[in-house]
């Protein structure tokens, strides 16, 4: 079965491979695609409530595995991607290759790479966003002053991007959002940054590719 996935440009490109799954533009082949999950994967969908939430994980998983596959040339029968105790999802099998995705309504994205550990996080453009009170949890003292300085598109802009990143980047951990979001700052006007945890340097990168969402990478060289 093939499901339509577009594959995104990112510049520069860090040896990251990005793509997008539109879940209408596949809606079609959904009730088929079941077929494909594993135990582990269908026990996931039936503790899904929403349609929309299914559609998102079965489509996404699906394309995920398709691309693994040729990537470490297994038939996508022979491999399971596991997450244990709320871990990162790794391949079951001996493989150096890194992995994440990312939902937003009907978009998922997914990024791989053999060289750099990646995070990804995809999020929709919307009016009043800054006003809520992720704010406070987003933003340092200095991001939300520079945060005022704008004019109320681009202040939901710079939320955005604050937002996409951090997450990329505590998703690269495998923390989730648990980790504290004020951890590190992002510059504005810039498309790529890199910032340090500990000795290490992390790269962002951000791209409006997905139309009406913002979309960052966070990679750090294994």
């Amino acid at each position: 079965m093939s499901i339509k996935i577009h594959k995104i440009y990112l510049s520069p490109s860090c040896e990251i491979e990005i793509f997008h799954v539109n879940h209408h533009e596949n809606d079609g082949f959904f009730p088929e695609l079941l077929d494909f999950m594993d135990g582990h994967e269908t026990r996931r969908i039936k503790s899904l409530i929403h349609y929309k939430d299914k559609r998102s994980f079965v489509m996404t998983r699906y394309a995920l595995k398709n691309i693994l596959s040729e990537k470490i040339g297994i038939d996508f029968g022979c491999f399971s991607i596991i997450s244990e105790n709320g871990n990162k999802p790794v391949i079951d099998r001996d493989c150096e290759i890194y992995f994440n995705v990312s939902h937003s309504g009907s978009d998922g994205v997914i990024c791989i790479s053999r060289k750099y550990n990646v995070g990804i996080d995809l999020e929709p453009h919307s009016s009043g966003v800054f006003c809520s009170e992720l704010s406070d949890f987003v933003f340092n003292k200095k991001e939300y002053e520079f945060a005022l300085s704008l004019l109320p598109e681009e202040r939901e802009k710079f939320f955005l991007k604050c937002w996409t990143a951090k997450e990329a980047y505590c998703k690269l951990l495998g923390y989730g959002i648990t980790e504290n979001f004020r951890n590190f700052e992002i510059v504005p006007n810039q498309s790529s940054m890199t910032t340090r945890d500990g000795l290490s340097e992390i790269q962002l990168f951000w791209t409006d590719e997905v139309k009406n969402h913002c979309l960052c990478v966070a990679a750090r060289p294994v």
